[in-house]
């Protein structure tokens, strides 16, 4: 009965990639599309009163040579603010992010990975 349920779940789901989304311009399914991959990259200016743009982000980026501080909203729980210390220098962290904020963060470079 067991394999009866691995030959109809891998028939209905499939080991197949899944199609690229329809708003990236191309046709679905022309290439493969990986949910845990980002896809572009921007520069973070940190900011009390800004969102980021986009919103939110898969990733960020800390492109200091020094360990420091990122202070930061994140999507679902935007009021509160949360301070990451000591960020290691080439750190990639997946948070989905809505806003750095420029207080008490104190690393100068971070990349916001969509």
């Amino acid at each position: 009965m067991h394999k009866i349920w691995m030959a109809l779940g891998l028939s209905l789901f499939g080991w197949a990639a899944y199609a690229a989304p329809a708003d990236d311009g191309q046709t679905a399914g022309a290439r493969a599309w990986i949910l845990s991959q980002a896809r572009s990259g921007v520069a973070v200016t940190p900011s009390d009163s800004t969102d980021l743009s986009p919103k939110p982000t898969r990733y960020l980026y800390n492109g200091n040579a020094t360990a420091c501080n990122i202070a930061l909203r994140m999507i679902d729980d935007g009021a509160n603010t949360i301070t990451l210390v000591s960020v290691q220098p080439g750190a990639v962290l997946p948070l989905e992010v809505a806003r750095v904020m420029s207080t008490n963060t104190t690393c100068s470079t971070i990349i916001a990975l969509y």
